[in-house]
Protein backbone atom coordinates (compact mmCIF):
# COMPACT_ATOMS: atom_id res chain seq x y z
CA UNK A 1 0.00 0.00 0.00
CA UNK A 2 1.31 3.46 -0.82
CA UNK A 3 1.96 6.01 1.96
CA UNK A 4 -0.93 8.10 0.61
CA UNK A 5 -3.31 5.12 0.77
CA UNK A 6 -2.14 4.33 4.33
CA UNK A 7 -2.85 7.92 5.38
CA UNK A 8 -6.30 7.72 3.80
CA UNK A 9 -7.03 4.55 5.80
CA UNK A 10 -5.84 6.29 8.96
CA UNK A 11 -8.01 9.35 8.33
CA UNK A 12 -11.05 7.16 7.65
CA UNK A 13 -10.52 5.32 10.95
CA UNK A 14 -10.06 8.39 13.14
CA UNK A 15 -12.88 10.36 11.52
CA UNK A 16 -15.29 7.43 11.90
CA UNK A 17 -14.45 7.14 15.60
CA UNK A 18 -14.79 10.90 16.12
CA UNK A 19 -18.17 10.90 14.37
CA UNK A 20 -19.36 7.99 16.52
CA UNK A 21 -18.25 9.75 19.71
CA UNK A 22 -19.99 12.98 18.69
CA UNK A 23 -23.16 11.11 17.77
CA UNK A 24 -23.25 9.04 20.97
CA UNK A 25 -21.79 11.52 23.50
CA UNK A 26 -21.75 14.96 21.89
CA UNK A 27 -18.00 15.35 22.52
CA UNK A 28 -14.71 13.51 22.93
CA UNK A 29 -11.32 13.94 24.52
CA UNK A 30 -8.32 14.24 22.19
CA UNK A 31 -7.20 10.93 20.75
CA UNK A 32 -5.02 9.72 17.95
CA UNK A 33 -4.44 7.06 15.41
CA UNK A 34 -1.40 5.47 13.88
CA UNK A 35 -0.31 3.30 11.03
CA UNK A 36 1.76 0.60 12.66
CA UNK A 37 5.01 -0.82 11.30
CA UNK A 38 3.04 -3.66 9.65
CA UNK A 39 0.75 -1.17 7.90
CA UNK A 40 -2.30 -1.71 10.11
CA UNK A 41 -4.24 1.18 11.64
CA UNK A 42 -4.66 1.62 15.41
CA UNK A 43 -6.63 4.09 17.53
CA UNK A 44 -4.78 5.40 20.59
CA UNK A 45 -5.54 7.44 23.68
CA UNK A 46 -3.26 9.47 25.90
CA UNK A 47 -3.28 8.49 29.58
CA UNK A 48 -2.03 11.17 31.95
CA UNK A 49 -2.89 9.41 35.20
CA UNK A 50 -5.95 11.61 35.76
CA UNK A 51 -9.60 10.77 35.15
CA UNK A 52 -10.43 14.16 33.59
CA UNK A 53 -7.15 15.75 32.47
CA UNK A 54 -6.92 19.01 30.54
CA UNK A 55 -6.97 18.41 26.78
CA UNK A 56 -3.54 20.05 26.45
CA UNK A 57 -2.04 17.40 28.75
CA UNK A 58 -3.54 14.58 26.68
CA UNK A 59 -2.22 16.17 23.49
CA UNK A 60 1.26 16.36 24.99
CA UNK A 61 1.19 12.68 25.97
CA UNK A 62 0.02 11.70 22.48
CA UNK A 63 2.56 13.92 20.72
CA UNK A 64 5.43 12.65 22.86
CA UNK A 65 4.37 9.05 22.23
CA UNK A 66 4.07 9.56 18.48
CA UNK A 67 7.53 11.13 18.33
CA UNK A 68 9.06 8.24 20.29
CA UNK A 69 7.36 5.60 18.15
CA UNK A 70 8.29 7.37 14.90
CA UNK A 71 11.93 7.63 15.98
CA UNK A 72 12.09 3.87 16.61
CA UNK A 73 10.19 3.01 13.43
CA UNK A 74 7.25 1.50 15.31
CA UNK A 75 4.77 3.71 13.45
CA UNK A 76 4.69 4.97 9.88
CA UNK A 77 2.08 7.72 10.30
CA UNK A 78 0.14 9.41 13.09
CA UNK A 79 -2.96 11.58 13.42
CA UNK A 80 -4.16 13.76 16.29
CA UNK A 81 -7.90 14.38 16.63
CA UNK A 82 -9.17 17.27 18.73
CA UNK A 83 -12.76 18.26 19.47
CA UNK A 84 -13.13 22.02 19.00
CA UNK A 85 -16.05 24.40 18.74
CA UNK A 86 -15.92 27.53 16.61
Amino acid sequence: MTPKAECEVLMKEVLAFAARMLRDHGEFHPFGGTIQRDGGPALVSGWTGECFPPAADVLQVLTDGFRREAATGDIRAAALVINVST
